[in-house]
C-alpha cells in the first residue's frame, strides 16, 4: 500500500508538471499568434500609406508607430546613414528634440556593432532591454533602429527581433522611395531599365531563348 501510495503522488506530481508545461507552450504559442497578428494588420497599414506620397519623415514616424503598437517600447529611434555618419531622424517616445538627443555609450557600443556586422544585437543596461536592428536595401546599410523596452521589461524575444526587421524592410522601402523623388536621375534609370525589358520582351530572340529553354 505504501509503494502504490508513493507511485500516485509521483504520478500526480508529473501530471500536475505536464499540465503547467503545456498551458505554459499554449500561452507562448498565443502570443506569437497575437504578434503575427498585429503584425500583419500594422504592415497593411504601413503599405496602404505608401500607395500616396508621403515625406520620408512621415513614413518613419508611421513606421515607429506602428512598431510601438506591437512591441512593448518605452522609446524607439531612426537613425539614417547620410555621408558615412548617422543622423537621427525620427523618435517615438522621448520628450527631447531630435537635435539634442544622444546615444549613451552602452547604447553606442551596441550600434557600432550593429554598423560592423549588419546584424540586429540586444542587450540590457541598467534593467532596461534594448534591441538594436539595421536597416538594409540588399545588403547597403541605409540606418537602423534602436528600440528601448521599459525598466524590468521582459527581455526582447526572437520573434519580436523578427518583427522589427521585417518593418525595417518596410522602412527601407520609404528611404528608397524617397531618394527617388529627390533624384530624378534615380527615375530615368529605372526608366531606362524598363524600357530595357520591354524591348528585349518585344524582341524575337527573346521568344526563341524562351522556347529553347521550354
Amino acid at each position: 500500500r505504501i509503494r502504490t501510495h508513493l507511485e500516485r503522488a509521483r504520478y500526480a506530481k508529473a501530471l500536475e508538471e505536464l499540465n503547467a508545461h503545456l498551458e505554459e507552450k499554449v500561452a507562448e504559442r498565443t502570443a506569437q499568434l497575437d504578434l503575427k497578428v498585429r503584425e500583419l494588420e500594422g504592415r497593411d497599414r504601413i503599405a496602404r500609406h505608401m500607395f500616396t506620397v508621403h515625406e520620408l519623415d512621415e513614413v518613419l514616424d508611421l513606421v515607429l508607430e506602428v512598431i510601438a503598437d506591437i512591441v512593448g517600447l518605452d522609446n524607439a529611434m531612426v537613425f539614417l546613414q547620410t555621408d558615412g555618419n548617422l543622423k537621427l531622424t525620427a523618435a517615438m517616445g522621448l520628450s527631447d528634440e531630435l537635435n539634442q538627443i544622444t546615444l549613451d555609450a552602452a547604447h553606442q557600443k551596441v550600434v557600432d556593432q550593429v554598423r560592423t556586422s549588419n546584424q540586429s544585437v540586444r542587450s540590457i543596461v541598467d534593467d532596461k532591454p534594448f534591441v538594436v536592428v539595421p536597416i538594409l536595401r540588399d545588403t547597403a546599410p541605409l540606418g537602423l533602429i534602436v528600440v528601448d523596452k521599459a525598466v524590468d521589461a521582459s527581455p526582447v524575444s526572437d520573434d519580436e527581433v523578427q518583427t522589427l526587421e521585417r518593418f525595417a524592410i518596410e522602412a527601407a522601402l520609404g528611404i528608397h522611395d524617397a531618394q527617388i523623388r529627390r533624384d530624378p536621375s534615380a527615375w530615368e534609370n529605372q526608366l531606362d531599365e524598363i524600357l530595357d525589358i520591354d524591348k528585349n520582351v518585344d524582341s524575337t530572340e527573346f521568344f526563341d531563348q524562351f522556347k529553347e529553354d521550354e
